[in-house]
């Protein structure tokens, strides 16, 4: 939670949110009284939508985006392009709103119609950005107006230039043409691959011995069947109990093998399709590997670096690493000769978050369960918000009678604490449900930038499953959830 609440500071702090390419415009919005803002209910997402909205919705985001991007090739003026690029980048959120929907949504139907609107949305935007006409217009500017831009806008006119190079707009017809294919099959695999993880229903039922070793609270908590069998899901509240407090090697196997199976039939052989389409497409372009295009944009540059930096790692943590392992390893021996079990003489898969819980209450005499009871998630997002206050001058406070999508979700507004002025807003959507997505991640909902005479506020959504509070208990949160 520190590390995603660090990442939305960033996004909604004055100089994080702004990109870099408009940062003028952004200081004559601050400076300028002329510039007109959004009203205090500025965010522009909307969370009751159904299934005929978001069509509709797409319908028109399609329209906007030809538009613009027929006018680009219709102006002569080069800030004009790049503003009509700009706003049309600001207008995301839009398609945001829709891909959000579509990993959140309570409503199957609504799910559903999201994934499909994402299918339609990527075949709109590979278009577009494959556009050769709009390629060579840029191309066009550069070569006539780099002098007279300042250092801003002619980054961003690289940063065209260049993302459209990377998809092969300065080779040939049939190179195009096949790397249009590519990516088209890629967004679609891709897509289909997240939604079977996010609809999977994977669960498995465990007596209370193959339990033995998790929390009694835990235990309770379980749905149970006639048999008295309770039901362990692949959601991480369960998963990760299960799997470090379990002293039943059979069971951390069969969960293990089960959380990593999901979807194994159909996304292997999405995964198996993507690997070879990335591979094609790198070499279309004149790169050894998907790994060398994926780097050629980054600090790494190459794939080589990323593997050097990795084995100098590796080497400098050899060392701990087998003073852990041999821990690790003593442990294991210890519990197998204390219960009359065969030693393997081996850490498997398995083992290894169960006996990582075993040496940390060995070594520091840290019981997880009861450290949990020190760490209830209200509280917990006091102490961030006051961290957040004292140390970098950031206050947050709740938002109520709001729209929101699930009943879980609350909506904070953050603000400077000096001078009131807002900064953004963040939804946060903490526990796990059926159909949600099963990680966490930092979603942007709105990116802020100026577009046309208005500012957009910039707004975010915290996803994450963390363990949910009950009638007869809070939501204490595990160490590895802080």
């Amino acid at each position: 939670m520190m590390l995603l609440l660090h990442r939305i500071v960033i996004k909604v702090g004055r100089k994080s949110i702004i990109s870099p390419r408009f940062t003028n415009i952004y200081n004559r919005y601050n400076s300028s009284s002329s510039i007109k803002r959004h009203p205090a209910n500025d965010i522009l997402c909307k969370f009751n939508l159904n299934s005929i909205d978001i069509k509709e919705l797409v319908k028109s985001i399609e329209n906007r985006k030809v538009k613009c991007y027929d006018d680009v090739i219709k102006s002569t003026n080069v800030d004009d392009i790049l503003h009509l690029i700009n706003d049309d980048d600001a207008l995301i959120y839009q398609s945001n709103n829709i891909c959000l929907l579509s990993m959140v949504s309570p409503e199957l139907s609504t799910r559903q119609a999201g994934v499909e609107a994402e299918r339609q949305l990527s075949k709109i935007d590979v278009e577009l950005q494959m556009r050769p006409d709009v390629y060579h217009k840029l191309i066009d500017l550069r070569e006539n107006n780099a002098t007279n831009m300042d250092d801003q806008s002619l980054r961003f006119l690289d940063r065209l230039i260049r993302d459209r190079r990377r998809n092969g707009l300065n080779l040939d017809e049939s190179t195009q043409s096949l790397i249009r294919e590519t990516n088209n099959k890629m967004n679609e695999l891709s897509i289909t691959f997240m939604q079977n993880l996010n609809e999977d229903k994977t669960e498995l039922w465990f007596t209370e011995d193959e339990l033995n070793g998790v929390p009694s609270d835990f235990l309770i908590s379980l749905d149970t069947r006639d048999d008295h069998k309770r039901k362990v899901t692949m959601k991480t509240p369960h998963f990760s109990v299960v799997a470090s407090h379990c002293s039943v090697p059979e069971t951390r196997f069969c969960l293990m093998a089960a959380y990593y199976s999901r979807c194994k039939t159909e996304n292997k052989a999405i995964l198996e399709e993507l690997c070879g389409l990335r591979r094609v497409k790198a070499h279309l372009l004149g790169f050894a590997s998907h790994a060398d295009y994926a780097t050629d944009v980054n600090v790494a540059k190459n794939s080589d670096n990323v593997k050097r930096l990795l084995k100098n790692i590796q080497d400098n943590m050899k060392d701990l690493f087998k003073t852990q392992f041999a821990f690790l390893l003593d442990l294991k021996k210890d519990e197998c000769k204390l219960n009359g079990w065969d030693f393997d003489g081996f850490i498997s898969p398995w083992d290894i978050a169960y006996y990582s819980n075993k040496a940390v209450e060995v070594r520091h005499s840290i019981d997880h369960t009861l450290l949990q009871e020190y760490f209830p998630l209200e509280k917990v997002l006091e102490g961030l918000f006051e961290v957040c206050r004292t140390v970098i001058g950031i206050s947050v406070t709740e938002v109520t009678d709001t729209s929101v999508w699930h009943d879980d979700v609350k909506l904070y507004r953050v603000f400077d604490h000096r001078t009131d002025e807002l900064l953004g807003y963040v939804y946060m959507d903490l526990h796990p449900r059926e159909g949600k997505y099963p990680h966490a991640c930092m979603f942007s909902l709105q990116n802020s930038c100026s577009m046309g005479d208005s500012h957009i506020t910039p707004v975010v959504a915290l996803l994450s499953n963390m363990t949910k509070a009950t009638d007869s208990k809070p939501a204490l949160l595990r160490h590895e959830e802080l």
